[in-house]
């Protein structure tokens, strides 16, 4: 009788864990591509987006696509989320970039090197309207090697 009860609850935490997964929507998805691959050192790429249920947690993901040939040994960035009353959140991110990572992070179908962040994790947006997300390279000169810069908003995640 115990195995029993054993796999009811084994069922219950997969299926609640699969419709987590299931739950997940995507609000908001952008890719821009950078002109000839450079990213200018004070250009910030934005992205806007339109929160409209208050209830509901959120996640934003970035994703950046570097040429194999990026030289640099890391990749710092910094990202700035502007709400709608005009306050700003800023957060920094940085990655390590060895032949370790480049082994395990490319693309090979592209060619390009693939860094990937939750940059905001289980938001809860306060107030409905749009919000602005900036990001920044935060190397000493411009870059060449970046092919784009996406960022996608995630409704639910279980």
């Amino acid at each position: 009788m115990k195995k029993f009860y054993l796999i009811i609850i084994i069922v219950i935490i997969a299926i609640n864990t699969q419709s987590c997964k299931d739950k997940e929507t995507i609000i908001y998805e952008k890719e821009i591509l950078l002109n000839k691959n450079l990213w200018s050192k004070n250009e910030i790429i934005k992205f806007n987006f339109n929160i409209n249920d208050t209830s509901k947690i959120y996640s934003c993901l970035i994703k950046i696509k570097i040429d194999t040939n990026y030289t640099y040994n890391k990749f710092i960035f910094s990202t700035t989320l502007k709400t709608p009353d005009g306050s700003y959140r800023q957060s920094g991110f940085e990655t390590q970039i060895d032949e370790d990572y480049k082994q395990k992070f490319i693309d090979k179908e592209e060619g390009v090197m693939i860094i990937e962040k939750e940059i905001y994790n289980n938001v809860k947006f306060k107030e409905k309207g749009e919000y602005e997300i900036g990001v920044m390279h935060n190397l000493p000169q411009d870059i060449f090697n970046v092919k784009s810069v996406e960022v996608k908003v995630i409704e639910g995640r279980g």
